[in-house]
């Protein structure tokens, strides 16, 4: 007798499920491969190329439709902070916020030197680039540049690190008119 009753729980369980699977595959047309917070902080992770033993202050903040996963770097200070898509787990956005010690960051690679990255990796002859605008700021004991320009119905922003000339941050814009 209590086989059969174990029986016909496990049956409706699993009609349960079906019924739950086949109702969101009705609705969406395909049931959706959700992941958890844990599961995002794993993919930001292996995207920052770290494990959780080399980072500190790890939070993960559920939103809508993605979780804001952040976290610092233990050795050097750099800030790790990513957008994932909850479903699927695609990054969405990332941002990485360089650490200098105080003795090395007004060292600091020169304008030229930052304009022939910013057409590197936009692609642009350096003419282009050059007839936008560089600045400098220093301040948090940070030095960055800031390289503007337009082309071809476009936008681009990009912000560099002064001390090394790596791009920290860019933007292609689509200007409207």
């Amino acid at each position: 007798m209590k086989r059969i009753v174990a029986l016909i729980a496990a049956i409706a369980l699993a009609f349960v499920f079906t019924g739950t699977a086949f109702a969101d595959t009705l609705a969406g047309g395909s049931v959706a491969q959700g992941i958890n917070g844990a599961k995002a902080c794993e993919i930001a992770l292996k995207n920052a190329g770290l494990t959780k033993k080399k980072v500190s202050n790890l939070q993960v903040k559920s939103k809508k439709q993605y979780f804001e996963v952040g976290f610092t770097k233990k050795c050097g200070g750099t800030k790790y902070e990513y957008d994932v898509a909850k479903n699927g787990g695609k990054i969405l956005e990332k941002e990485v916020k360089y650490a200098y010690k105080r003795c090395c960051s007004k060292a600091k690679v020169g304008k030229t030197a930052v304009l022939k990255q910013v057409a590197k990796h936009s692609k642009k002859k350096l003419c282009v680039v050059k007839k936008g605008s560089c600045t400098y700021k220093y301040s948090n004991h940070e030095g960055r540049y800031k390289v503007k320009f337009s082309y071809k119905g476009y936008r681009y922003e990009y912000e560099l690190l002064a001390p090394t000339g790596k791009i920290a941050e860019w933007e292609k814009e689509r200007i409207k008119r």
